[in-house]
């Protein structure tokens, strides 16, 4: 049998203002001993940005054993001395900012503050304020991508991978629902949460094809970004046979060889375990000056058709060109 205890809604500033009656589960719900309670700037922000979060108004204190982690999600928990100082905190003023939660058939399922619930229980608490949001799967993934790509001071390259993967998983399922038929423009959406750019972003996604050793290694600083991105688009043996190499050796992957890499594994035929060693022990080649032509501007518009767009200019030069070449090698 259910029972009612009570909650408190939020006004426009997220701040509590009034309570009232709603039904809760057994080992249910306590208010907040403070009379206000506000959200981080972050959290805020992202509260606001998102659509469909009409139930973003329960706060309350909830037993630590009716919240469960998230499933899947790509962030990695604190350390342990971090997670100890974090509790060590906790146990002095408390927890400041509610744990973001959604409700399901089991309990309550964190989408933000999965640090904050695991240090509460390490300092010793029976339970934790939470900031109920009623909202869908889809909706759930970009309150836990985006609160923690905002409020983390740094993140690893998987982290990241995964993270925007799974914005840009949900934005466009979004987008195939949404009622106008028009589908969301997700990597705007992520560069305006994150501040990288379309490439670096579609750059990252490419990384959740890397194999997990090699990802470990990019975390680890042992691989560089660019070269990752380009083996990550070879098979999965192929990338296995990498992995072993660089482990054996102890060696680098250098952008050369993984460009190589990338090259060698578009021929039909395949490559064998030793194609593979083979690529990556070619010494590296030593790097040619780009070479440039400059002329004048005035002297190069007086030979081209008026008026032709700037953007068109140096594909008319090159076809001029080419042209000039055939006319001389045949006379």
């Amino acid at each position: 049998m259910k029972k009612s205890k009570k909650l408190f809604t939020m006004n426009d500033d997220y701040a509590i203002q009034e309570t009232y009656e709603v039904p809760v589960g057994e080992g249910g719900a306590e208010p907040p001993v403070e009379s206000t309670w506000g959200l981080s700037e972050q959290v805020d922000q992202v509260v606001r940005g998102l659509s469909g979060l009409e139930g973003a108004g329960q706060v309350y204190l909830a037993d630590v054993r009716q919240l469960e982690p998230y499933p899947g999600q790509p962030f990695r928990p604190y350390p342990p001395q971090r997670l100890r100082e974090l509790a060590d905190d906790i146990a002095r003023v408390g927890i400041l900012s509610p744990i973001l939660v959604r409700r399901q058939e089991r309990g309550l399922q964190i989408l933000a503050g999965h640090n904050r619930w695991q240090a509460a229980k390490l300092a010793g608490l029976a339970k934790v304020p939470v900031l109920v949001l009623d909202v869908d799967d889809d909706t759930a993934v970009l309150v836990l991508t985006s609160t923690n790509l905002r409020q983390r001071e740094s993140l690893l390259p998987s982290e990241k991978a995964f993270a925007y993967k799974m914005q840009m998983e949900a934005l466009r399922r979004q987008g195939q629902r949404s009622e106008d038929g028009e589908s969301y423009d997700a990597s705007s959406f992520i560069t305006g949460q994150t501040g990288d750019s379309r490439t670096q972003v579609n750059r990252y996604i490419r990384l959740t094809g890397l194999d997990p050793g090699l990802l470990k290694l990019l975390d680890e600083g042992k691989i560089g970004m660019t070269p990752a991105v380009a083996v990550s688009a070879i098979r999965p043996a192929w990338q296995r046979e990498v992995l072993k190499y660089l482990l054996e050796t102890g060696g680098r992957l250098s952008l050369d060889r993984a460009q190589d890499l990338k090259i060698a594994s578009e021929d039909p035929m395949g490559l064998t375990p030793g194609d593979v060693r083979a690529i990556l022990e070619e010494p590296l080649r030593e790097r040619r000056p780009r070479e440039y032509y400059k002329f004048p501007a005035k002297k190069i518009r007086r030979l081209l058709p008026e008026g032709m767009p700037e953007e068109l200019v140096e594909g008319y030069i090159l076809d001029a060109l080419k042209l000039m070449a055939c006319q001389v090698e045949h006379g």
